[in-house]
């Protein structure tokens, strides 16, 4: 089966993109599988890094990004680029706090010590709605990494577009 993404302006096919077969999905969650087991162990100023970079590459892929959502699901094209704009922020604000929001807490109880750790979960699963492509990937995604975590996401069939757009995401 074929996936279309139209331009809702013009209901022109913007491209066509085959449905996923299992046994890429499968290969996907084995290969995001084994990655954590060494994301998990990658340092949080290392994880902090590629966060920073990736940042970097939105900055510069803005406008791209912007056109790409405008076309494939008819935002307007500054919504569009507030939309990566407010990735970007969102990149930097938790490599600001990612430290503190993971730092171990005490809590009093009648017990000789009790805290809470936040440690690294696994491979987390996202299924994303169409509306906002990047911020709600990027909402999720982005914490979760800086946590130790990996992701696979299911997206929209809709805006495979912009999902194409964020395959640099894994490469950062």
């Amino acid at each position: 089966m074929l996936l279309k993404s139209i331009n809702p302006a013009n209901g022109e096919t913007v491209h066509e993109y085959p449905e996923s077969q299992w046994e890429e999905i499968d290969t996907t969650i084995r290969s995001v599988k084994n990655a954590f087991h060494s994301w998990k162990k990658t340092s949080t100023q290392k994880r902090i890094d590629h966060v920073k970079k990736l940042a970097h590459l939105l900055d510069i892929r803005k406008e791209n990004l912007a056109h790409t959502m405008t076309i494939e699901m008819g935002k307007p094209i500054q919504e569009s680029r507030a939309e990566v704009e407010k990735c970007i922020c969102l990149c930097n604000y938790y490599c600001e706090h990612i430290d503190e929001f993971l730092r171990s807490k005490s809590i009093p109880t009648e017990a000789t010590e009790s805290y809470v750790s936040f440690q690294p979960l696994g491979v987390i699963l996202a299924i994303m709605p169409w509306n906002f492509p990047l911020w709600q990937v990027f909402r999720c995604a982005i914490p979760s990494i800086l946590a130790g975590n990996t992701m696979v996401l299911k997206h929209a069939s809709n805006v495979r577009l912009c999902h194409r757009h964020r395959r640099f995401i894994s490469r950062v």
